[in-house]
């Protein structure tokens, strides 16, 4: 069987992206992989009380987490780059963030920060429900990785879409990194993505596909020190292509 130019580099292409992917994930779980083996040995030598012995396992515990939420985020990414079919319904939006915001409630307060949301009513769409509140679900749980204090949900209507406002006010990003932060793998070099086992840039790029597929758009705008917003566009008409 005879390939064109076209079909070639296009397998080039995919073989390369694959090499990339594979090269970064295996960067990135070289670090929990290292601390789990370097606390379990501590643990074995060295340990002689149980809060010793417990302050190793939690940071073993700490780093099996972020594995466990590494392999969840390739696993998503993976449906989605292997043209993973959705089957869409309708959805009703109002309720499913409503549903999400009281289940987030307690943990921002656990964690001090105070969650405000404005949320429409009767906010329906045609679209695939569980990838669509995996997608806010990724941009709350990076506004809580963030925010100093504060997280502002809301939800709209105007004549053609739904919008979603996701804000924080945490540190903010950079002007320069705004156009990238949503390319797979990619993380900003400031301090914002330095704290640790913050991901490794599969959360944005997910979020980017997932809405994609709905013919939507995701954007973001940020003022450093001030507050970052990402803005989920839907539109009325979603259906499945």
């Amino acid at each position: 069987r005879v390939y064109s130019d076209k079909k070639i580099e296009k397998l080039e292409e995919t073989n390369r992206r694959v090499e990339d992917f594979l090269a970064n994930v295996s960067h990135e779980l070289r670090t929990p992989i290292a601390v789990i083996q370097a606390e379990s040995e501590y643990a074995i030598k060295y340990a002689r009380t149980p809060e010793e012995m417990q302050e190793g396992l939690t940071h073993i515990l700490e780093q099996a987490k972020f594995m466990s939420s590494l392999v969840s985020q390739l696993l998503d990414v993976a449906r989605l780059e292997n043209n993973y079919e959705m089957n869409v319904a309708p959805v009703d939006v109002s309720t499913m963030l409503r549903n999400m915001i009281h289940d987030y409630t307690r943990l921002c307060a656990e964690k001090h920060i105070i969650i405000n949301a404005d949320i429409d009513s009767d906010l329906i769409i045609t679209g695939h429900e569980v990838s669509l509140r995996r997608a806010v679900t990724n941009l709350i749980d990076n506004a809580i990785k963030f925010t100093k204090s504060t997280i502002n949900i809301t939800a709209k209507r105007n004549n053609l879409y739904l919008i979603i406002e996701v804000t924080d006010n945490g540190i903010g990003i950079e002007a320069d990194n705004l156009s990238q932060i949503f390319n797979r793998m990619y993380q900003t070099e400031q301090s914002r993505n330095k704290k640790s086992n913050h991901g490794i840039g599969l959360g944005l790029y997910f979020v980017n596909k997932v809405i994609n597929l709905h013919h939507g758009t995701v954007t973001a705008t940020s003022e450093p020190q001030v507050k970052t917003t990402f803005t989920v566009r839907l539109p009325y008409n979603t259906t499945e292509e």
